[in-house]
C-alpha cells in the first residue's frame, strides 16, 4: 500500500509506478486515516501493494485532480479508481457532485454510491463518509471517528467529553459548527498520548478499533476493489 504525503499547491502527486487501484481522499487526516485502517489486522494477508491511497487538499480540490490525472502517467494501468468524501451535511449533493467528476473526466458513472460502474478496462466508485455503504449519512470523517473510538489508553471517556462541550454550549453560549471534530479534538487532547494530534496522527497511535462493525462496509468495498 503506498500513499501520498506531499501534494505542493493543489496539485496531485504522482500515480506510482505498479498502482492498479487508487484511492481519492479530500485531505491529509483522510489520507492518514485511510492508510493506518488498509495496514491494520483486519487486512492481514491481504495484498495490498498496487493500492495508492492520495489525498487532494480538500474536496474543492477533486475535480481539478481527477482531470489531471486522467492525462498523467499511470491512469492507463489502473484498474480501479474510488473517491472517498464526506456526505457533510448534503447527501444528494456530495452524490451529484461525484458523479459529475466522473462524466467530466469520461469515466464510468456510478448510479450511486458503494457500486462499482465498468467500462472497458477500469472500474469507478465513490464512497460517503461517515457511512462508507449503501445507506447514506449526513456527516464526515469526525462523525465515524467519533464511534469507533478505542479504548487502548483507557476507558473512552466520550460521555464527559460530550458533556464539557454541552456545557459550553449551554453555558457559555459557545456555538460549535463542526461539533463532531469539537468532540473527536477533545478527547484527543484528554488523551496524554494523543494530545495535539490530527486523525491521522491519532489513527497511527492506535487510537481507533479498526474492528468497529462501523468499519465493515468500508472493508468490504475496499477488498472488492482489489
Amino acid at each position: 500500500m503506498q500513499n501520498n504525503t506531499d501534494i505542493p499547491g493543489s496539485a496531485p502527486s504522482s500515480i506510482y509506478p505498479g498502482t492498479k487501484h487508487l484511492i481519492l481522499c479530500e485531505g491529509k487526516d483522510d489520507e492518514g486515516f485511510l492508510s493506518s485502517f488498509l495496514k491494520s489486522d483486519v487486512f492481514s494477508g491481504t495484498e495490498l501493494s498496487a493500492v495508492q491511497v492520495m489525498q487532494v487538499q480538500g474536496v474543492n480540490n477533486l475535480r481539478k485532480t481527477v482531470m489531471v490525472l486522467i492525462n498523467a502517467d499511470g491512469f492507463s494501468d489502473l484498474s480501479s479508481l474510488l473517491i472517498i468524501r464526506d456526505a457533510d451535511d448534503n447527501i444528494r449533493g456530495a452524490q451529484d457532485s461525484v458523479k459529475s467528476i466522473f462524466s467530466a473526466a469520461g469515466l464510468p458513472i456510478p448510479q450511486n454510491e458503494y457500486i462499482w460502474a465498468r467500462e472497458d478496462s477500469i472500474k469507478t466508485a465513490f464512497l460517503l463518509m461517515p457511512s462508507c455503504s449503501n445507506q447514506s449519512q449526513a456527516g464526515s470523517l469526525d462523525d465515524l471517528c467519533w464511534k469507533i473510538l478505542s479504548n487502548k489508553y483507557g476507558p473512552v471517556i466520550q460521555d464527559e467529553v460530550n458533556t464539557f462541550i454541552s456545557s459550553l454550549e449551554t453555558d457559555q453560549k459557545r456555538t460549535f459548527v463542526h461539533r463532531k471534530k469539537a468532540l473527536v479534538h477533545t478527547y484527543f487532547s484528554s488523551t496524554e498520548q494523543l494530545i495535539a494530534s490530527g486523525i491521522g496522527r491519532a489513527a497511527e497511535s492506535g487510537a481507533f478499533d479498526w474492528t468497529s462493525p462501523e468499519l465493515v462496509p468500508l472493508r468490504d468495498f475496499i477488498m472488492s476493489m482489489i
